[in-house]
């Protein structure tokens, strides 16, 4: 499994730094759209992923290594939560630094946001990951486009307006609770369908 991670995070760095500088770019400015445009960016890094494993034909490479099925696709899923975590860190640093030098400020207002940017940006990844398996990142690539611009849609549009619906801390607190389990559900349910689409893949 380390090893898989290993070479994604390599391969990675090496062929996407733009990109990478993009994530982090907007990750640092605070604004909530842009953070949720750098959380979907994120999520699309194991796609990127997986188009340069079908370039290379590294399913049958890795078809002779004594790798499971699962943790083929439990790597391709760490990436996404590994970028995503990094974006959330970052936002936090960049208001944190804000606060000092007089920009934006790290407000309790402001976990919440990012918090339920970051389930619905794993939710996301939760989705697209089985459907690119399945039918490859060609194919996948234009049902994956349609998947992200409803999510742009419901994130920069509704995401103020869903937590002013919730004005005591309970509330809140049971939306996010609730918002985090449903996400790890999903997570957990997206794996074992991956992992059997990939294993009928490679069979």
């Amino acid at each position: 499994m380390k090893g898989l991670l290993y070479k994604d995070l390599i391969m990675l760095t090496k062929q996407t730094k733009l990109y990478l500088l993009f994530i982090v770019i907007m990750s640092c400015i605070p604004n909530l759209s842009m953070l949720s445009f750098a959380v979907i960016y994120s999520t699309m890094m194991p796609m990127t992923a997986l188009a340069f494993d079908e370039r290379s034909k590294w399913d049958k490479l890795a078809a002779m290594m004594p790798y499971s099925a699962t943790e083929m696709v439990v790597s391709k899923y760490l990436i996404g939560y590994i970028m995503v975590l990094s974006s959330v860190i970052i936002a936090i640093a960049a208001r944190a630094l804000g606060g000092i030098f007089g920009g934006a400020e790290l407000t309790a207002e402001f976990f919440p946001q990012l918090l339920l940017i970051a389930c619905i940006g794993l939710a996301l990844g939760a989705f697209s990951l089985p459907l690119l398996i399945g039918l490859g990142v060609e194919k996948g690539r234009l049902f994956l486009i349609f998947i992200l611009v409803m999510f742009s849609i419901v994130c920069l549009s509704g995401m103020e307006k869903v937590l002013s619906v919730f004005p005591s801390n309970a509330q809140l607190g049971i939306l996010l609770a609730g918002a985090v389990l449903a996400t790890l559900l999903l997570n957990l349910g997206s794996i074992a369908l991956a992992a059997q689409l990939y294993k009928r893949k490679v069979d």
